[in-house]
Formats: C-alpha cells, sequence, structure tokens
C-alpha cells in the first residue's frame, strides 16, 4: 500500500519532539524589551484622532497642527487645542501637491488637473479665505518647508532645491548631486534636508540660500521640527538633533508601540502628531506606570509558498495595530518539510512561536500534535469576542474544535441555473447523473468533467471525519468514473447565457463575484456545490492563509491577541475576499451593493442573501496542500484508468484515510 509525503512528514514531527536540539535557523526577534518605560527617551502613549477619509499629510505650526485627508475628495483640516477644523481649502482651488504650516496658518503648493500652472496659496488657520497667493515657477513639488519668509521646495524633476521668496520668485537653487530629498525640517536660518544616493546610503544636511553644508551620514528620516535642531525618526524611536549627536525623545518599544508606516510627525503642543498607515495619532505624554508593554508574537510559517503573502498580511497589522509587534521565526530558506522538522524542535525544547501559519497546508497534518489550541476556547474565555462572529467556522471545524481559521477566504462552488437546480446548497450522485441523462445537443454537463470537483469535495468530507458508508462512497465514485464531453475554458456568457453548460466551476472572491458572472451569463445562477457523497453542501471555504494559536503559549494572550486583530482588521484581507469576521462580513454585503467602477454592478438582494446563505452552510474546506486529498487522488486517478472498480477504490479510500488520520492523531 502506498504511503504519501505527508506521512513521512508525520513521523518527521513524531521524531522532532523527541528531539531537544538546535532548532535551526530562526528569524531573531526585535532587541527591543518586553516591557514598560525603562528611562531611555521619554514615556509616552498614542492615541487615534478618528477622521473621515485617509490622512496624507502632515505639518505643523505654532500649536497647531494640519492635516491633508481625503475621502472622495481633499479636505485641509486644523488641530488645535484639542478640537478639529476644517479650514476654507476646496477642490476648485486646486489640486493639492505639499503642504507646510506656519504660525497664522498652511500654506498649499496647488497646481491644475494637468500638474502644470504651480501656485503657493496661504490659508489662515481661522478658516477664513485664503489671504495670500503667489505663482510659483517649478516642475513639481514632494518636499515643502518654510522657514523665516522663504520656501525650500524639492523640485523632483528638475532634480533641485529651490529657495523661493514671499512673492514666489526664486532666490537660490540647490543641486544635491545624484541624491534625492528625502525630507525637510525648518530650524533656524534654514533648514535641515534629509539626502539619499542611490546605493542607498542617507546623509543629513544644513541648507541655506548659500547651499548645503554640515553633512554627515545618519540613516534616520528628517521630520519636520522648529525652533533649534530638528526631529528624525527610524524603527526604534522618535530622535531629537541638535546639531551634534541625536538624542532619544521616545523608544517605540519602551512606549509599547509599533508604527510600521510613520509617514510624518509634526511637535504638537507637549506631544506630537503623526501620520501611520494613513491614520491621524497623538503621540502624548504619558505617566511611566500607565505604559501598557506592546505584544511582541512571533509567528512562524509552516508554508513556504505563502510567506510573501504572510509577510505583507503582518506589516499590514503591525500598522493597523501599533499595540502590536508581528515578527517571522522560520527559516526563510526552509522548505516546508524543514520547517516541520525545526518546528517539532521548537515545541520540544519550549521555544515554540505564538502563531503558526499553516498557509494552504490542511491542519490535519499537525492538529494530532497537542499544540494548538482550540480557537474556541479562547473565543469562549474572551469578553469581547463570540463564536457567532465567525461566520464560516463551521468549515474548519475538526471534531467539534477549531485549531485554525482563516481571516478571509473565497467559495470553490459549482454553478447552475437557478431556473434548472432551485435554490439548493447541496447534490448528490444521483442528482447529477439524472441531469446527465438530460443532456441536449450541444449541451455538456459540467466543463472538463467532475471527476477533479468530486474528488476535492470527498477529500474535504474525509479530511473532517465525516463517517460515509461504502455504499454512498461507491455511487459517488461512479459518477466520477463516468466519462464527459471534454471542452475548452467556456466564459458564463456562452457557458450559462446560451445554455451548453449545466454546471461551471467558479471560485466566489465575494459576493461582487456571482453579481458579476449573472451580469456576465444573463441569467440567475445558484451555488449548487460539489456532488457529496451524502448529498450535503459541497461548496468549499478556500484560503492562502489560515493560522493557528501555539498551546505552550496560550497563557500570556499574544498569539490570541494577533489572531482577533488578524480577524478583526480588514488590512488583513490582501485580495477582497470574503471576511470571516461577521461584522466585516456584512459591511462588505452591504457595500457590494455599490459599484467597485464603471464596468461592474453592484449586488441585488437576492444576491447578497444568496451569498449570506452560502456562508452559512459552509462545512467542508479545501486545502492546496493536503495529505487526505492526495489519497483521494492518487486512487481516483488509478480509477478513471481503469485499474480500479469504483468499488475498489472506495475500499482503498476509506482503508487509507483512517490509517492516515488514525497515524495523524
Amino acid at each position: 500500500m502506498k504511503r504519501t509525503v505527508s506521512l513521512l512528514l508525520a513521523l518527521a514531527l513524531l521524531l522532532g519532539l523527541a528531539a531537544c536540539g538546535s532548532a535551526g535557523e530562526t528569524v531573531i526577534a526585535p532587541g527591543a524589551e518586553d516591557g514598560g518605560w525603562t528611562g531611555r527617551g521619554g514615556p509616552f502613549a498614542l492615541r487615534k484622532v478618528e477622521l473621515s477619509g485617509e490622512a496624507l499629510q502632515l505639518t505643523g505650526g505654532g500649536d497647531a497642527a494640519y492635516v491633508l485627508t481625503s475621502d472622495g475628495g481633499f479636505r485641509l483640516l486644523c488641530l488645535e487645542g484639542g478640537e478639529t477644523r476644517e479650514l476654507a481649502y476646496t477642490s476648485a482651488d486646486g489640486s493639492p501637491s505639499r503642504i507646510a504650516g506656519d504660525e497664522s496658518g498652511v500654506w498649499l503648493v496647488l497646481c491644475d488637473a494637468m500638474g502644470e500652472d504651480y501656485r503657493l496659496v496661504h490659508y489662515p488657520r481661522d478658516g477664513s479665505a485664503p489671504d495670500a497667493s503667489a505663482d510659483i515657477d517649478i516642475l513639481s513639488c514632494v518636499e515643502l518647508e518654510c522657514s523665516g519668509g522663504e520656501f525650500y521646495i524639492y523640485d523632483y524633476n528638475s532634480g533641485l532645491l529651490r529657495v523661493l521668496g514671499a512673492d514666489g520668485a526664486q532666490t537660490a537653487q540647490i543641486d544635491p548631486g545624484k541624491r534625492t530629498v528625502t525630507g525637510l525640517a525648518a530650524t533656524d536660518g534654514g533648514v535641515y534636508v534629509g539626502l539619499a544616493s542611490e546605493n542607498g546610503e542617507r546623509t543629513l544636511a544644513f541648507c541655506t540660500e548659500g547651499g548645503l553644508s554640515d553633512e554627515r551620514q545618519l540613516a534616520f528620516s528628517v521630520r519636520r521640527s522648529g525652533g533649534e535642531g530638528c526631529l528624525l525618526t527610524d524603527d526604534e524611536g522618535l530622535w531629537r538633533f541638535p546639531g551634534d549627536e541625536p538624542e532619544p525623545v521616545a523608544i517605540w518599544s519602551e512606549c509599547g508601540i509599533t508604527l510600521a508606516d510613520l509617514t510624518a510627525l509634526v511637535p504638537l503642543g507637549e506631544g506630537y502628531a503623526l501620520i501611520n498607515g494613513g491614520a491621524l495619532y497623538l503621540l502624548e505624554p504619558a505617566e511611566p506606570g500607565d505604559i501598557v508593554p506592546r505584544r511582541e508574537v512571533s509567528v512562524y510559517s509552516l508554508d513556504p509558498a505563502t510567506d510573501s503573502m504572510l509577510d505583507e498580511v503582518l506589516a499590514r497589522i503591525n500598522t493597523a495595530e501599533p499595540g502590536l509587534y508581528a515578527y517571522t521565526v522560520h527559516d526563510a530558506e526552509a522548505d516546508a518539510q524543514a520547517r516541520l522538522r525545526t518546528l517539532a524542535e521548537l515545541f520540544a525544547s519550549g521555544a515554540g512561536p505564538e502563531l503558526v501559519s499553516f498557509g494552504g497546508m490542511n491542519p490535519v497534518s499537525v492538529t494530532g500534535s497537542g499544540w494548538f489550541c482550540d480557537i474556541y476556547e479562547l473565543i469562549d474565555a474572551d469578553a469581547e469576542f463570540e463564536r457567532s462572529d465567525l461566520v464560516a467556522a463551521a468549515a474548519y471545524e475538526l471534531d467539534g474544535r477549531l485549531y485554525a481559521i482563516p481571516a478571509a477566504f473565497g467559495v470553490s462552488t459549482l454553478l447552475g441555473r437557478e431556473s434548472r437546480f432551485g435554490q439548493r446548497f447541496g447534490l448528490n450522485a444521483g442528482d447529477v447523473a439524472d441531469l446527465g441523462q438530460h443532456i441536449a445537443a450541444g449541451q455538456i454537463l459540467s466543463r472538463g468533467g467532475l471527476a477533479g470537483n468530486v474528488f476535492t469535495a470527498l477529500a474535504a468530507q474525509l479530511s473532517r471525519g465525516d463517517e460515509l458508508s461504502t455504499e454512498e462512497l461507491t455511487k459517488l465514485l461512479s459518477l466520477a468514473a463516468e466519462p464527459v464531453a471534454e471542452t475548452e475554458y467556456l466564459a458564463p456568457s456562452v457557458a450559462f447565457g446560451e445554455d451548453r453548460e449545466m454546471l461551471g466551476y467558479m471560485y466566489l472572491n465575494s459576493a461582487r463575484t456571482i453579481a458579476e458572472t449573472e451580469r456576465q451569463a444573463g441569467c440567475e445562477l445558484w451555488p449548487v456545490g460539489m456532488p457529496t457523497a451524502d448529498g450535503s453542501c459541497g461548496s468549499m471555504a478556500k484560503a492562502w492563509l489560515s493560522f493557528g494559536v501555539c498551546a505552550s503559549e496560550a497563557e500570556n494572550g499574544d498569539g490570541w491577541a494577533l489572531l482577533k486583530a488578524l480577524l478583526t482588521q480588514p488590512e488583513a484581507n490582501l485580495y477582497g475576499e470574503t471576511c470571516m469576521y461577521r461584522p466585516l462580513f456584512e459591511q462588505q454585503l452591504e457595500q457590494s451593493a455599490v459599484p467597485e467602477n464603471e464596468a461592474q454592478t453592484g449586488t441585488t438582494e437576492r444576491q447578497r442573501g444568496m451569498f449570506a446563505a452560502l456562508v452559512g452552510e459552509l462545512r467542508l474546506a479545501e486545502f492546496i496542500t493536503d495529505p487526505v486529498k492526495d489519497i483521494v487522488g492518487e486512487e481516483g486517478s488509478s480509477l478513471l484508468s481503469g485499474a480500479r472498480s469504483p468499488e475498489e477504490a472506495a475500499a482503498l479510500i476509506s482503508e487509507r484515510t483512517a490509517l492516515l488520520l488514525s497515524e495523524l492523531n
């Protein structure tokens, strides 16, 4: 009898559990202390400012800060004394390029719709109409600062740093050479300039009309400042540069925060305003005892094929949740088998990660190890979360427990005309056999045949432990073994619109996919799913990333905190798939009523209701890497080649699957 590669991996896990040696090469966690403020820099707390739309740019002046936002259009806001008010800018004034504040208000560089005809316009901080304007002769503006009545503009298209007077006339131009200006910060008598060379070397220089001076290598981002010196930031924290050496103002880890996408920072009162990940925050002085240490969560990927996707998701979560810092600890060069062995060694040595990404791998391969928590138990212990908050958790259950869950998923299904199938979510072998007897000339039962879809759904049923009778299984495999007409891909307008295809495979990203497919087909469709042995719902949840919380680290709550962030933050949904978290799912459905672009149509109430009902019916999950699917595929191939009868294939699939699951558990 054949053994799959997954069985060998299971043996490797058992061997790894007995090992207590080296855990192999891993990515080391950041050196930041896991704790509160220790005295380096000052104690600060981060508070989000709720805005309508995305924060794009930020500047300051006096005791006010100014932020440019976008929410279908641009708005210019002033933050002063704990209040936010809108300034007089409107889109009719021109397209904003950059902003720079002073004590009386904020200067905007505006241009026309073609990116030409630049001018400087001043908007007073009290919200009154613009009180100053000047045409300026530049090709572009990617950095702007004002100091001592002069304007410093980095004109990227010309490669020059231009100095303009109050009337907009150029008084000097500085050529930084083969370097790019990355930031400007006003100070007494000039501006500090951040420069980056082609080889990545970063330099800080002082700039006046006379040119650049006092250059030094400093790997920091230059932030706007006032008075003496300038503000700098890096991955570690916020620093003040008085002209000699940078001095720490706030160390992110000691303040319990993560700023993974910091794009702007300005002084505001006793603290600072900043933009991180398109959101506006206030960094305010805090009492040392009030600082909550940030959660630093280790993540281990078992699926090398999804590493880049995982990295992007974690980067987004780090940005959306400043109190979390997720980092990976797997060897990026190791293959899947090596990662399994290393993970076993890590757990055996007591140095396991807090969260594991299964990628597209069926977690049944490792859930019998005892390494992972039942996520339902974590949910039950969390007053802020309910089991009902997950819309399709049943698709990922094993014996009533939940060891892994994705943040977002799609649905693999077969679509059929609603007029033919009605509103049903399940087919059995007999249903499809009856269909096959009524094929008209030019019709096909299913594009490419049913066998692959039957095998995938069968593997999903078997891997979750569904007990199927030999009779049911044989009927299903007999259906798969029936020869069917093969055809090339048919567009929905042909396949369904001309009634050429009775059943057609479709991956539903979201409810929008249903709407778009029906628009192309010109008829109403229904997701009837793959035929199953018992006629239950054969549509399957399919995800690129699913996550499990490691039992050995569950007590500190960090793994669950990260998983909860992955579930509840829309940033974890890279490709606009269906959200697992119910509030986000319901928001998606509501938003799908509005077309995303002119080429698409919004969903109807019927389509939204259909998709919501389908998601509620899901009991199966499809995985890219699945040891049970390997078994079904091997025996299915023998069936299709004629080497096995349906009865023989059914017996071997049952026997091999039972043995595999027994060994894995």
